[in-house]
């Protein structure tokens, strides 16, 4: 018989695909992690926290990992040496972040640990030191204020579109040296990469970032070689020439760092001030709490950040066998940090799914992270908030939903789509 033609081999699946039957696997088994990222109405998604919660109120066991929602753990565990950044395999972008213009860009402080980790962000906190944060103060002002102006008349706006979303863009674009007629490529850019950072990102989303990556760098190199004829007094500035010992950040440094102020600057506050507000209009004692006295608000600023909170979960890695009360961790477990879920933790913080602007220890939320990889840019992003309230709850009298919000589509970050408001025109005038 003559020798019948092989079949050939079926493809091997893209590891976007891998990771989507996992995660569909997970849900369908009603595996903790499933039921996190199960959530196909994110107003439940507090409820599937209290879910998983039930199981362990520290930490639930996963076929992928660890699923951590107690505030204690969330605390503790990325400040113990024996545990790194890490992204899981098991996310879509893990391949897609490690080589080509995202391989770079992605390569910040937020994704390195010590030695490396230590002396980028030793050169990096040269820049965002207390005075160059406090410099920008009069910047937020003047720009919420002309946000404001541009819908006063009207007496109605989209939250997210005409304010939040407007005003730390414009802050990131003065931070990092990009003029005014850019910032909406900033704004396009920012918008692709939290979606592309999201577990339910697609294979097209990742070659998108792939592309947007490649247009970033591009940008931020020419914009380097620019300084180094015509350097300024400003942030960037400051980043570019930080020295310690001799040692400075590289290009590819740079780069990745003005990425990572870009996304985490951007998504913190245009979250924060969307959830904030939403939650305020939702809770009318608490507006008129706030609204008898403005001084309360930086208070009401940790009460948004812990209520509902802009970045829900950050992965780390065990490096070594150790043990956090009674739990056994084992080197390479996957430690899944749910922080929105550890700042609603009844243990720490009572009657944890109310708003309180006065919640005396609302500051403990874990919002901005631990240890080594606490947030640098935390002290600019409550600026901002402070000044973005102050302002919306001046300016803006009887403000009050004017329809139904719609939520983001992402799980990983938390925020708004649309946030329609009405308020009365009558707004108090600038001085």
């Amino acid at each position: 018989m003559p020798d019948m033609p092989e079949t050939p081999a079926p493809a091997p699946e893209s590891p976007e695909r891998q990771a989507a039957q996992t995660l569909k696997t997970l849900i369908a088994e009603r595996d903790p992690l499933g039921i996190v990222f199960g959530v196909t109405d994110e107003e439940e998604r507090y409820a599937a926290y209290d879910e998983v919660r039930a199981i362990d109120p520290d930490m639930a066991r996963s076929v992928a990992g660890w699923i951590v929602m107690g505030r204690d753990a969330c605390f503790e565990l990325p400040r113990d040496p024996r545990v790194g950044k890490h992204m899981p395999e098991g996310m879509p972008q893990a391949t897609a972040t490690r080589a080509g213009a995202a391989g770079r860009v992605f390569q910040s402080m937020l994704n390195m640990d010590p030695p490396e980790h230590s002396r980028v962000r030793r050169l990096t906190a040269k820049a965002f030191t207390p005075r160059a944060i406090q410099r920008v103060r009069g910047h937020v002002e003047r720009i919420a204020n002309e946000l404001l102006d541009g819908v006063a008349e009207a007496g109605h706006m989209d939250v997210v579109a005409d304010f939040a979303q407007q005003l730390p863009i414009a802050v990131i674009g003065e931070i990092l040296g990009v003029p005014t007629h850019d910032h909406s490529r900033l704004l396009g850019w920012a918008d692709i990469m939290a979606r592309a950072m999201d577990v339910s990102a697609r294979a097209d989303l990742l070659l998108e970032l792939e592309r947007v990556s490649g247009e970033i760098e591009e940008y931020f190199l020419a914009i380097f070689d620019q300084r180094r004829d015509q350097p300024k007094d400003d942030f960037l500035q400051a980043m570019i020439d930080a020295r310690d010992e001799g040692d400075r950040l590289t290009q590819e440094e740079l780069v990745s760092n003005c990425v990572l102020i870009l996304i985490a600057g951007f998504e913190t506050t245009v979250n924060l001030i969307g959830n904030g507000l939403r939650a305020l209009l939702d809770a009318p004692d608490q507006l008129a709490c706030l609204l008898e006295d403005l001084d309360r608000v930086p208070q009401a600023i940790e009460e948004f950040l812990r209520f509902d909170t802009p970045g829900q979960m950050v992965p780390y890695r065990a490096q070594a066998h150790f043990e956090w009360r009674s739990h056994t961790i084992n080197p390479g477990d996957a430690l899944y940090l749910f922080l929105g879920a550890a700042n609603r933790d009844p243990r720490a913080f009572g009657d944890p799914h109310r708003l309180d602007v006065l919640r005396t220890n609302a500051a403990d939320h874990v919002t901005f992270a631990s240890g080594a990889h606490y947030c640098l840019g935390a002290a600019l992003a409550r600026l901002e908030g402070d000044v973005a309230f102050r302002t919306l709850l001046t300016r803006c009298q009887d403000l009050r939903l004017a329809d139904t919000p719609e939520r983001r589509a992402t799980q990983i970050v938390r925020g708004h789509a649309r946030l329609p408001v009405s308020f009365r025109p009558e707004l108090k005038t600038r001085p």
